[in-house]
């Protein structure tokens, strides 16, 4: 049995690469030729990634890549009353930039290294501008992005974030992942004017494989996750959308709330990092139940520190939108713009006498008309529990990351069970998964439980 066991990882990603390669001819919703360019930022945001992670001894280069993607936004934000008079968004971009640029060359060890990464920033714009607009027939999967994301990238990044708060299509709704794609689409593309690029959704994919590569420790198992993982992805046409192939928020999302969930559980060094808990309070500006979901990483590591500046900063973001509200920096003639209410946590609140009215035919609904017809995401759902079950004597086989992402589980059938229960359902699966990567993760971290395992039994 623990012969078999042991090699267990190599029969995971078996059917889902068989699957993969029989459809490969048929696949026709990815733009090859930017998921290959789109190689070349992400080896640029690598070694950014590397300089950061040295400097600021944060154990992992994922996170540093996050914080500096997160950093336009938050010193935007910080200073918007500024940005209401005359700062546009190029302006910040270029300021922001110019800070981590000296900042790095300053404190780098590698200073040639430094004016490497940067200056090799102007190559990649070129070659990026020559070949990254391309036409290709493209197919929206979901209203969201033409009647949402797309016009409010653009917004940002033909103007300012003041101007888009003032004028959100959506109001009240947070945008810190439409300036994260604008912010992207400046630093690699520099057009005058926003025009979509496959390349900067296509990052995500290469950004997500380095994640479980950084977070899982044995190699075979890195791989194995890895395979798995690109083989589900790209073979759906659907799942591709949602996480690399569009401006979908999900894209954003289930990257930078994987990157602090994997730290708050598996860096050891993550409870001295103000800086970590500096920027996890800014995931209040995400969406869906992310957006409040992350409070959980402060507490359990106030639990396990004892460190009174884990909660404060845990809750920057939102105490900034408050004061932002209380002195009304927004306030266009008489009425009062909001700066970013938590949209879901609103939701409950004003529809407070739902919230014990049950429509539990939802349940099923939701399985069998969204997940179950999934068959290749239900397979790899029955896998990642048939591991679990296999490993269920240890201790670490229910931890933080697969409770977040029950708790958000339970929190998207609540919601439509009770306030949503009247409307259409195919929102719940995207919802559910926000954050798919962290099962990918779960599932390495437990093969690799398993193989030391059996490795020493035998």
């Amino acid at each position: 049995m623990n012969k078999y066991l042991k090699n267990l990882i190599y029969f995971v990603p078996i059917p889902f690469v068989i699957n993969f390669l029989s459809n490969l001819s048929s696949i026709s919703h990815l733009n090859l030729q930017s998921l290959l360019f789109a190689f070349f930022p992400f080896i640029f945001l690598y070694y950014l990634g590397d300089e950061i992670n040295k400097i600021l001894d944060l154990n992992s280069i994922s996170l540093s890549i996050s914080i500096y993607l997160m950093g336009l936004f938050i010193t935007n934000f910080i200073f918007l009353p500024i940005d209401k008079y005359f700062l546009s968004f190029s302006d910040i971009f270029i300021v922001y930039n110019l800070f981590v640029g000296f900042y790095c060359l300053y404190f780098s060890e590698s200073k040639n290294k430094v004016l490497i990464i940067f200056g090799s920033l102007f190559l990649l714009r070129i070659l990026l501008n020559l070949f990254g607009f391309n036409e290709f027939n493209y197919i929206e999967y979901n209203s969201d992005v033409p009647e949402f994301w797309l016009p409010t990238t653009e917004k940002i990044y033909d103007s300012d974030l003041y101007f888009s708060i003032q004028e959100n299509i959506i109001q009240g709704y947070p945008l810190m992942i439409p300036y994260i794609f604008a912010n992207l689409h400046y630093l690699f593309l520099g057009s005058s004017t926003y025009l979509f690029s496959f390349i900067i959704p296509n990052i995500f994919l290469y950004l997500n494989l380095f994640l479980i590569y950084e977070s899982l420790q044995t190699k075979s198992v890195k791989y194995v996750t890895m395979i798995t993982f690109t083989s589900i992805l790209i073979n759906s046409d659907w799942l591709s959308y949602l996480f690399f192939n569009s401006l979908m928020g999900e894209v954003v999302v289930n990257y930078l709330f994987s990157v602090f969930l994997v730290n708050a559980y598996l860096n050891k060094n993550i409870g001295n990092q103000k800086i970590y808990y500096l920027f996890l309070g800014f995931l209040y500006f995400l969406k869906p139940f992310a957006s409040f979901l992350f409070v959980f990483f402060g507490i359990f590591h106030y639990i396990k520190y004892k460190k009174n500046f884990i909660l404060y900063f845990t809750f920057i973001g939102l105490l900034l939108r408050r004061i932002y509200s209380s002195f009304n920096f927004f306030k266009p003639d008489s009425l009062k713009s909001q700066v970013s209410e938590n949209v879901y946590l609103d939701i409950f609140l004003e529809n407070f006498e739902k919230l014990f009215e049950f429509k539990f035919d939802n349940i099923s609904a939701i399985f069998v008309e969204e997940i179950l017809i999934d068959r290749i995401l239900t397979l790899f759902l029955l896998c990642y529990i048939l591991i679990k079950l296999i490993n269920f004597k240890s201790i670490t086989n229910l931890n933080i990351m697969n409770i977040i992402f029950l708790m958000n589980l339970v929190l998207v059938f609540y919601l439509y069970l009770t306030v949503w229960k009247d409307i259409e359902l195919g929102s719940a699966y995207r919802y559910i998964f926000s954050f798919l990567t962290i099962l990918f993760i779960d599932l390495g971290k437990t093969l690799s439980e398993i193989k030391k395992k059996n490795v020493r039994n035998t």
